[in-house]
């Protein structure tokens, strides 16, 4: 019997010192959170609401061919062409956070020259990353003067999570390659409508000086 209450004793006593510390160390902490419970604490001990974090990321894929100075949606490329991806993640939430994934995954007739994945930590708000994914394009499986439009996809993932992806493309030739495409300035239009109107005026102010000069010769006679 005696055993028994002794037996009681110490278990009361382990319970009320794991209590005790509990309470102790969440003063320390003024907001704690549980492991297996999502329950947070303030720092008296008294169960507050947890902070609610947002943690949001936003990516932007480009590619360009080797050699080139511009990054675009799509290149043209043909057998052994080197091409660069350029990927720019942004931390959009409000959270400091480690162990970030780019994860770049290259589609066929594409063979990566460098690493595809990288993790980013210390990722504080509004902090951009960039990173550069090279690849070298191949023609297999193409007829001669077949082209195969594949499409690179970049994943950003956290906690096992694809948070944001994009996407950049390439056009790859069995042949003849054309040159990529750049968007449309409008530059050769205006240039175009402004020789016109040049045209335009330089025929009237030839005009109005012969008539003119007619005058001038009319009125000395």
């Amino acid at each position: 019997m005696r055993k028994n209450v002794l037996n009681n004793i110490n278990a009361i006593t382990i319970s009320s010192a794991l209590t005790i510390g509990a309470l102790a160390f969440s003063m320390i902490n003024p907001t704690l959170s549980f492991a297996n419970d999502a329950k947070c604490f303030g720092s008296y001990g008294q169960e507050i609401d947890c902070p609610i974090q947002n943690i949001s990321f936003s990516i932007q894929k480009t590619v360009r061919k080797a050699g080139e100075s511009t990054f675009v949606e799509q290149v043209n490329a043909g057998d052994d062409s080197k091409v660069e991806f350029s990927v720019t993640v942004k931390n959009t939430g409000d959270t400091t956070v480690s162990n970030v994934k780019l994860i770049d995954v290259l589609p066929a007739n594409l063979t990566s020259t460098n690493s595809t994945d990288y993790t980013i930590n210390d990722f504080a708000p509004n902090q951009e990353r960039t990173f550069m994914v090279t690849a070298t394009a191949n023609v297999k499986g193409l007829a001669e003067g077949q082209t195969n439009c594949v499409v690179n996809v970049a994943n950003v993932v956290f906690n096992n999570e694809t948070k944001a992806s994009d996407t950049a493309s390439v056009c790859i030739k069995n042949g003849q390659v054309l040159a990529t495409k750049l968007p449309n300035t409008g530059i050769a239009n205006n240039g175009t409508i402004g020789l016109f109107v040049i045209a335009i005026l330089s025929g009237f102010i030839i005009v109005n000086s012969t008539i003119i000069a007619e005058k001038a010769r009319k009125f000395n006679g």
